[in-house]
């Protein structure tokens, strides 16, 4: 209706009155050529990320149904049938931010082998995401493995992915390595925040450093 109103507008002019019908068919006949195929591209969409956060809910419900200890072989199967043309990066990162707020630490990574077995790209966002499962759970070795693994696929680490990294080896108890990490970010010209610099004073304080 706002399209069609604004088309209207246009057709319409000082003088026209007499012409009301003939300058409702023209921006009506102008509507349909110009504006529809906008409003139909953007519901199509709208229907493809409606579509997107269907699939990831559906993944995650059954990975978390999933017997214990988690088998790489069921993981794969239900990702592969929720996915079959694979994810897009942005779906990726919901399913593996998801599971950081669970601590779903196995999941986590058995989801990051899937990208891996299958050679999809794993971007800074789904690296960071899996690396807030290893701050939350204190697992700081397997954080430090996911930053080298990072690393190693050339992926450019930005503020969130070392303040997490940071965050999970001051949880861990390893000032050391924090502060390691900190050096590192600020020779690579990584920006801190205010979040780099109290991980850092926290995991110094908690060693009376």
């Amino acid at each position: 209706a706002l399209h069609f109103a604004q088309c209207l507008g246009a057709f319409a002019h000082p003088g026209t009155h007499g012409r009301t019908n003939y300058f409702m068919s023209s921006a009506a006949a102008y509507c349909e050529r110009h504006c529809c195929p906008a409003v139909s591209k953007h519901k199509s969409q709208d229907a493809r990320s409606e579509l997107a956060h269907h699939r990831v809910q559906s993944a995650l419900q059954v990975l978390h149904r999933l017997e214990v200890p988690l088998q790489s072989t069921a993981v794969f199967s239900t990702l592969d049938q929720t996915f079959p043309d694979g994810p897009d990066p942005r779906t990726s990162t919901q399913i593996l931010s998801r599971l950081a707020k669970h601590r779903a630490f196995e999941l986590t990574f058995l989801v990051l082998s899937w990208h891996e077995h299958n050679k999809y790209d794993i971007d800074r966002y789904q690296f960071c995401a899996a690396i807030n499962v290893c701050a939350r759970t204190s697992i700081w070795k397997n954080a430090l493995q996911l930053f080298s693994v990072m690393v190693q696929n050339s992926v450019k680490p930005d503020t969130i992915t070392c303040n997490a990294m940071i965050s999970a080896c001051e949880k861990g108890s390893e000032w050391e390595k924090a502060c390691l990490l900190f050096r590192g970010s600020v020779q690579s010209k990584v920006e801190s925040s205010a979040i780099t610099i109290n991980a850092i004073i926290s995991a110094c304080e908690k060693a009376g450093r």
